[in-house]
């Protein structure tokens, strides 16, 4: 009798802490269960941006099109053996391209272009004579939706090297700009790392994000691993340049460069810390840690920026699907001893993504006054429509915005 009671108190007294830890149920486990959310049939991975009246995207399927009813018409499926892994929509004409995860089409070079009037399909093959820094051995490695793709390939000396190209839509292929990005600086025994966009900015192929943040690792087994870091810039006339900013342990998560306010580089890391990583007009600095989330980010991680007056508020989403947001306050003028605060967000905006992995992202255009707007998409969950009141995106009520029902969007 004594051990039944005994059992039974132990039960009860774990009920009552479970219960005075999270009463209401607007954290922890007791928050998912209550609004964990059944995944749509729906899976998105890409936002390739608006063209007129119809939104672009990529799924699990493909590269598809929704109009302003919500009518889909698929633009190009994925098959066996031949899985879409990237595409872009071309900002100046009737154009999505894309690549597939086929080894000999990416040794290749080709991409395939869709017209999106007539929904048929060519192939265009990217070259050496595209390529400024390549003579031999091409080959695709990434596609991105800013009408951008990285090739490799060695120069004459027979060494490897990277070139990051754009779209030309007049000449129908992939060409250099003014003055291109090539990467034949980069130690041969260094592989290429990722290729990231600012969230929110992916799809912008002509305007004031347009720019890349490039790392490479060294891959034989040092621990921890190194990286170089390599900032990309292209200017709407289409003048463009790159800059070396860092040698360094630290994994890309994201990162933050707008250089219409200011030359100031913000990284976060894929250990969840915040740092500055200078200007990219001065000499390269060592980075400095501003703040720590004590969260783990993956790379390419949503990390979107609203500016209010004289701060920077850098949204985030850590790796984890039941993540709140997080939220970085800082000045826009970096100055030594720069106090950096950082805040939990659940509600209001972050209602719905905190709920849900977050695969991509797109700024609305001509917000009301005051506004963010956003089109984000989610792995499982659909996709969302969210405003964000620029004076209180980092205060966890109400007030900092709204946030539409799964597929609640508008564009």
């Amino acid at each position: 009798m004594k051990k039944i009671q005994a059992t039974l108190l132990s039960m009860l007294l774990i009920t009552l802490a479970l219960a005075s830890c999270n009463l209401d149920g607007t954290t922890g486990i007791f928050r998912e269960i209550a609004q964990s959310k059944e995944p749509l049939s729906i899976r998105y991975r890409q936002l390739l941006g608006q063209k007129g009246s119809e939104l672009y995207f990529r799924t699990l399927k493909g590269v598809e099109r929704v109009d302003a009813l919500k009518n889909n018409t698929p633009v190009a499926t994925s098959a066996d053996g031949k899985l879409i892994q990237a595409a872009a929509l071309s900002g100046s004409d009737n154009k999505v391209f894309y690549i597939t995860n086929d080894v000999a089409e990416l040794n290749a070079g080709l991409v395939h272009v869709v017209d999106t009037l007539t929904l048929t399909a060519t192939t265009i093959a990217v070259t050496t004579a595209e390529a400024p820094s390549i003579t031999s051995e091409l080959s695709i490695k990434g596609l991105y939706a800013n009408s951008m793709v990285l090739v490799s390939g060695k120069d004459g000396a027979g060494k490897k090297v990277l070139d990051l190209l754009e779209y030309d839509s007049v000449a129908d292929t992939f060409t250099t700009p003014l003055a291109s990005f090539p990467f034949p600086e980069v130690p041969a025994d260094y592989d290429l790392e990722s290729v990231i966009q600012q969230t929110g900015h992916e799809q912008d192929g002509l305007g004031k994000h347009r720019s890349s943040l490039v790392s490479f690792v060294k891959p034989n087994g040092t621990n921890p691993p190194l990286f170089k870091h390599y900032v990309a810039y292209t200017t709407d006339g289409d003048a463009s340049s790159k800059k070396h900013i860092g040698s360094n342990s630290i994994k890309v998560a994201n990162y933050l460069y707008n250089p219409t306010i200011n030359d100031h580089i913000y990284i976060l890391s894929t250990n969840g810390k915040l740092y500055y990583a200078g200007t990219f007009s001065l000499p390269e600095p060592s980075w400095i840690e501003l703040s720590d989330t004590g969260r783990a980010f993956e790379a390419g991680a949503f990390a979107y920026t609203v500016v209010d007056v004289t701060e920077n508020h850098l949204i985030t989403k850590p790796y984890l699907k039941t993540s709140p947001l997080i939220v970085f306050t800082f000045p826009q003028a970096y100055t030594t001893g720069i106090v950096v605060q950082k805040t939990t967000v659940q509600a209001g905006y972050a209602k719905e993504l905190s709920l849900a992995s977050i695969v991509s992202a797109q700024e609305k255009p001509s917000p009301p006054a005051g506004t963010t707007t956003l089109l984000v998409a989610t792995d499982e969950n659909g996709m969302y429509d969210i405003s964000i009141n620029n004076a209180k995106a980092n205060v966890d009520t109400a007030a900092n915005g709204t946030s539409s029902a799964a597929e609640g969007y508008t564009f």
